[in-house]
């Protein structure tokens, strides 16, 4: 099975092995990633590939905690329109719940659990395949990533019960905190709506996104929420809705087409990389039942859902 990630996982890698004495080019190499992974937040990489890209990290540069290091570098900003979203949820729970089934969408072959105990909430994590490869580095990037997503949302008055440190396999927080309102300051939602906004993947000059791309972003972040509402979807770019319809359709689209157009991206993206049932990706991509979902895929490429995996699988 093959598990990826966005290339925003390694946001901040390069600039950390220059200042230990590496070479992230020579390293990357060695696992076999592209370059231009450094340069995009928004490449699907072989989630194996970085897991044992930070194995080799670690071990060449002489830095147990280098997980630890990038994911202190590394927070709301690395998730786009998703992160935007999280910052309008009334609770910081609220926001990990709706993180948790976004998940999906920007890495494949993580588990992450919260268990509530003695007033306390642990988050475990669980990687597809650990059993054949050394996860530390990555359990301490993700846990580091948690850690700084809770911080910034809550204003940093948010923080583990126990220091987190390198050797840490799980996060704890007082439940009662995760309980607390979402407090994002205004400079920082600006910040994040702005960075977001101003540079579309395919374009290496910083301008602003053209509206129908701004929202077919949005959808594609949002949709395993469950909520791509058009009034959601305006509320993460800042704009009434009626004004975002308009825009729309200044530029010839519309925001059905745009939400039917993301539907089947994510559709066939989940068919041939995860191993999502028919029923499951059915319900991810917002449709009420499974047999919607099939007429409306065979409607797009002419065969079942189940059909077209088959194709995929045996070319």
């Amino acid at each position: 099975m093959q598990y990826q990630v966005r290339s925003s996982a390694l946001a901040g890698f390069d600039r950390l092995v220059v200042e230990l004495g590496g070479d992230p080019l020579a390293l990357l190499e060695a696992e076999h990633l592209h370059p231009s992974a450094l340069a995009s937040a928004d490449m699907m990489l072989s989630y194996r590939a970085v897991a044992r890209l930070l194995t080799r990290s670690a071990w060449q540069l002489e830095c147990a905690d280098f997980g630890y290091r990038l994911g202190q570098r590394q927070g709301l900003e690395l998730l786009g329109a998703l992160g935007v979203y999280l910052c309008i949820q009334d609770s910081l729970f609220d926001a990990f719940e709706v993180g948790l089934k976004a998940l999906d969408y920007h890495v494949q072959g993580i588990q992450i659990d919260a268990v509530g105990e003695h007033g306390c909430t642990e988050f475990r994590l669980g990687f597809a395949f650990e059993a054949e490869l050394d996860c530390q580095q990555l359990r301490q990037l993700t846990l580091s990533n948690i850690a700084n997503i809770v911080s910034e949302l809550s204003g940093g008055q948010c923080v583990p019960c126990q220091p987190l440190t390198h050797g840490a396999s799980t996060l704890v927080f007082a439940s009662a905190d995760l309980a607390q309102p979402v407090n994002t300051s205004e400079v920082m939602r600006q910040r994040l709506f702005a960075r977001w906004r101003r540079q579309a993947p395919s374009r290496p000059s910083p301008q602003q996104v053209p509206v129908d791309e701004a929202v077919t972003r949005a959808i594609l972040a949002l949709l395993p929420t469950g909520d791509v509402s058009l009034v959601s979807i305006a509320r993460v770019l800042e704009l009434p809705a009626r004004t975002l319809q308009y825009r729309l359709r200044q530029c010839g689209s519309s925001y059905g087409a745009l939400l039917q157009g993301c539907r089947r991206q994510l559709a066939c993206q989940w068919l041939e990389q995860s191993e999502f049932t028919v029923t499951d990706i059915a319900l991810r991509l917002g449709y009420a039942e499974p047999a919607v979902f099939n007429r409306a895929f065979k409607g797009w490429y002419g065969v079942s859902p189940s059909q077209w995996r088959l194709g995929e699988q045996a070319r």
